[in-house]
């Protein structure tokens, strides 16, 4: 390994004015000239456990108060888009930060879709694709997104021909080549359908029914690199509980347009509001909750579709029980951060390391404690944006959590 210079940090001093996490000088770890490679969680620097450190994004420029928006990871930029405000008015304004400037620019607004929150958002590698949503007071679902494109600073509108029925709480992933939509709500009724769009050709085709997901929202999807899993979720019953909350699983081969349930033995129990994370080889499942007004959770499962089996994930040091929070996969661990249980909403994480079924608290984040809010992992470092509050408030500012240690010149 190349010989480099490492600070680790252990202890820390939260100030929420100035928004940044200092580091404890009494308890610096430093490793100087070592091989040794701390990887963010459990490698030691002179005994010192490196936890990271979280760092306010600027503020110029910096988006409105926003919460139910989206955002994606191009590689070099954040890209948010959409949201809300408290009152339920809706943005069609979007923002790119460059977290190696730290510094936010303003997306362009002509050919931007109309004004939404709770729409869907995936990036394909060249550019970012908006689609579905609420307009009007969170109400009405619309059908239409567009396409953005960083390079030339442009956005294009995706055809609306063939695309699904206006929704919300719908999952997404993007495959490489399409982006592939199932579930959400419309007018209070969950739906059990789903399509796939190319960009490319700018064509809607619709999933087959044959053995398809029964109706369910707040699910989840993943993308394993040949096949969709969805799992979880909720059959909405347009009053104000679930009809039924599942913890059954499909997964989807666009290839063959077909779908195969998997193994329930073993399965974490139903819900909905939680995430989902694909390790490479594994789905990692967490939290959430089993119905509108129900029990909050802080268990989870881990899927192996290769083996169409379960595996239990300990609970031991496992954050609170909490629904509607983020998670990220940094390549070897899961984060999670923020969320709401049955009364609050955590600015707390921790990071689950599968390999050793451990879970690692992180320091608070200098940010109130949301949901709705959105997380992306940059190779590096997790960036948090937005959310709403239990109060209902809405926020428009983002931290920097940077898991490894700091690289000394």
């Amino acid at each position: 390994a190349e010989t480099v210079k490492f600070v680790c940090l252990s202890e820390y001093a939260l100030d929420v004015t100035l928004g940044v996490v200092a580091l404890n000088p009494e308890s610096a770890g430093v490793c100087v000239e070592s091989t040794e490679v701390c990887d963010g969680w459990d490698n030691n620097c002179n005994g010192v456990v490196d936890e990271g450190e979280w760092v306010l994004l600027n503020s110029t420029r910096a988006p409105s108060p926003r919460a139910a928006h989206t955002a994606v990871w191009t590689g070099s930029e954040m890209i948010i888009w959409g949201g809300r405000t408290e009152g339920c008015d809706m943005f069609n304004t979007g923002f790119a930060y460059s977290p190696s400037s730290d510094t936010w620019r303003e997306l362009p607004s002509v050919n931007a879709p109309d004004a939404r929150c709770r729409h869907v958002a995936a990036w394909t590698g060249e550019e970012m694709l908006v689609w579905g949503g609420a307009i009007t007071n969170c109400a009405a679902h619309v059908t239409t997104g567009a396409k953005y494109n960083p390079a030339s600073d442009t956005w294009v509108p995706i055809s609306d021909t063939g695309a699904p029925s206006g929704r919300i709480g719908e999952g997404v992933v993007w495959t490489g080549s399409e982006m592939i939509i199932f579930g959400g709500n419309d007018a209070g009724v969950s739906l059990g359908d789903g399509a796939k769009y190319n960009p490319t050709t700018d064509t809607w085709e619709p999933l087959s029914a044959t053995n398809a997901p029964t109706s369910r929202q707040d699910h989840t999807m993943i993308w394993t690199g040949k096949e969709v899993i969805i799992w979880g979720g909720c059959d909405f019953d347009g009053v104000g509980a679930c009809k039924n909350v599942w913890n059954d699983g499909y997964k989807y081969n666009p290839a063959t347009d077909s779908w195969t349930k998997i193994s329930g033995t073993g399965a974490p129990s139903a819900r909905f509001g939680h995430t989902a994370v694909w390790t490479g080889s594994e789905m990692i499942i967490w939290g959430g909750k089993t119905d509108i007004n129900g029990e909050v959770l802080s268990s989870g499962g881990i899927y192996n579709p290769d083996t169409d089996s379960w595996r239990p994930m300990t609970d031991q040091g496992a954050p609170a029980a909490r629904a509607f929070h983020t998670a990220v996969w940094t390549g070897t661990k899961m984060i999670i951060w923020g969320g709401c249980g049955s009364s609050t909403c955590f600015n707390t994480g921790a990071v689950y390391d599968p390999a050793s079924d451990r879970w690692t608290a992180i320091p608070k984040a200098p940010l109130h404690g949301v949901h709705m809010h959105t997380a992306v992992w940059t190779g590096s470092e997790m960036i948090i944006f937005g959310g709403l509050d239990s109060t209902g408030a809405v926020y428009g500012y983002g931290a920097r959590y940077i898991p490894n240690c700091l690289i000394q010149p």
